[in-house]
């Protein structure tokens, strides 16, 4: 943790990292509490920026047991990049093709299973606060008075009126 000399330069009495430094004047400040206008950088590196297109080429220069490793960890887009790209070469690897479309159908069976899965859970969550609510209209002796069947009885009506509900709700 270090500090820096600030002065004030101004006319105006100025406040940096909780401090006031009067006109004239200057203060030591920790350098966590300056602002990023007063923080002194250290010079950034130059950035060599490499296309996405650039990078695919590169990675079709391995084999094809190398580049199947890889088709997990590629974006949506570079997949569907890596295919056009390997598809318009004079000799089109038909394995790297199949491992690239038997990495997109996997993703969209994983989608459609999360999908699947967020759906049952909103069901899920829809019936217990329908349960919930039909627990709510019973009296503390009611409730004490019915037991395991009678619950699972009023569980499965929640059920029922939630695909009720849902039959007749339009599909957005």
């Amino acid at each position: 943790m270090g500090t820096k000399y600030i002065e004030n330069t101004g006319r105006d009495i100025i406040y940096v990292g909780g401090k006031m430094i009067p006109p004239g004047e200057g203060r030591d400040i920790d350098t966590n509490l300056l602002p990023a206008e007063l923080q002194d950088r250290a010079p950034a590196l130059a950035t060599v920026e490499v296309s996405l297109v650039e990078l695919l080429q590169e990675l079709l220069g391995k084999g094809v047991k190398a580049i199947a490793v890889e088709l997990p960890d590629l974006t949506h887009e570079a997949l569907d990049l890596l295919a056009d790209l390997e598809g318009k070469t004079d000799t089109p690897r038909s394995t790297l093709l199949g491992a690239i479309k038997a990495e997109q159908i996997r993703r969209a069976q994983q989608l459609q299973e999360e999908a699947q899965n967020a759906e049952l859970a909103a069901f899920e969550a829809r019936v217990q606060a329908a349960y919930e609510l039909a627990l709510q209209g019973l009296t503390a002796e009611q409730l004490e008075a019915i037991g395991e069947d009678e619950k699972a009885a009023l569980r499965a009506k929640a059920e029922e009126s939630v695909r009720a509900a849902d039959a007749t709700t339009p599909a957005a």
